[in-house]
Formats: C-alpha cells, sequence, structure tokens
C-alpha cells in the first residue's frame, strides 16, 4: 500500500521544491540609480589613518609625539612601492596582485622608538647573547601605504637613503593634534 503513495508524494515534493528554487532565483528588478562609486578618503583622514597606525607599537617600533615633515598623496600601490623602495614591484609579490589599487602614500619625519631584537650566542664559539633593546632614533624618514578608500595598510617601513630627495617632492599634508 505504501508503494502506491510513496512515487505520489515524491512527486509532490519535487515540484514543491523546484518551484520554490525556481521563485527564488528570479532576478531582482534593477535600480534606477546607479550604485555610488567609493571615493578615496580625504587628506584629513588619510593623516588620520597613518598617524594611527604608526602611533601603535608594532614589530619593529612606533612614532614618538608629532611627526616634523608630513607628506603625502594617492597614487597606484606599483608607484608607491618604487617610490620609496627605489626598484619596482616584484611580480611574485603578493602585492603585486594589487598594483593597480589607489593607496595613500604617506611619509613621516620625526623620532622613533625602534626595537631591536635581541639574539642567542653560541658557547662553543664563546659569542655572547645579545638581550633585545628599544633604541630612540632621531629625524627618521618613514613610509606607509594604505588603501586609499578602506584604510587598509599595505606596508610600512623606513625609506631608503637613496630616494629621500623623491620622499621631499610629495605635497606637505597637515598633521592633525592628537588628543590624550
Amino acid at each position: 500500500m505504501w508503494q502506491a503513495f510513496y512515487p505520489m508524494r515524491a512527486k509532490k515534493l519535487f515540484f514543491s521544491l523546484l518551484i520554490l528554487a525556481l521563485t527564488q532565483c528570479a532576478q531582482t528588478p534593477a535600480s534606477p540609480t546607479p550604485r555610488p562609486t567609493r571615493a578615496p578618503v580625504s587628506p584629513e583622514l588619510a593623516v588620520q589613518y597613518a598617524l594611527d597606525a604608526l602611533h601603535t607599537d608594532s614589530a619593529t617600533g612606533y612614532l614618538i609625539g608629532e611627526p616634523t615633515e608630513l607628506r603625502g598623496q594617492t597614487m597606484s600601490l606599483a608607484d608607491a612601492f618604487a617610490r620609496v623602495n627605489g626598484k619596482p614591484l616584484d611580480e611574485k609579490s603578493p602585492l603585486a596582485l594589487r598594483r593597480d589599487k589607489l593607496v595613500w602614500l604617506v611619509v613621516t619625519r620625526g623620532d622613533w622608538v625602534l626595537h631591536i631584537p635581541g639574539g642567542h650566542g653560541d658557547p662553543r664559539q664563546r659569542t655572547p647573547t645579545v638581550l633585545s633593546k628599544d633604541v630612540t632614533v632621531h629625524d627618521l624618514w618613514n613610509a606607509i601605504y594604505f588603501d586609499a578608500v578602506t584604510g587598509q595598510v599595505y606596508e610600512q617601513g623606513g625609506i631608503v637613503e637613496t630616494q629621500r630627495a623623491q620622499m621631499e617632492k610629495l605635497p606637505l599634508l597637515a598633521a592633525l593634534r592628537r588628543t590624550p
């Protein structure tokens, strides 16, 4: 008896699921207004993003106080990398996938606390263990580049000495006063 009932029930279930699937897959009508584009953040907000990131303690160190110089502008990630490092972006680098991404390149000059890692000595060769320490470095140039829309930091670090003249050509940015 159940054998006659089962095929009928399976057909009803199949058609119910088919109708449900087709109604869920129907396209929603297109909106008459276009979706807004995501514009880069303003220079003031870029300064805030950069200073927040640079004042945060990282594995390498952090900026002390306000920078004495603050420069920057928007450009492609590949251009920012080449300007800071003096060489083009390596095609094998993970950053190469985003080479055309619009970023803010912000360059600071100021006082930094740098974390110098220690190292273990080798008793067989009589080399001593070197303890890690923090060193304050005055007038250090540092660059940070981050997504011009979202603020995601791609890279930050020191500037190659030969590239400092390039950095001085970037437009000056006004530093914001930080509240303690």
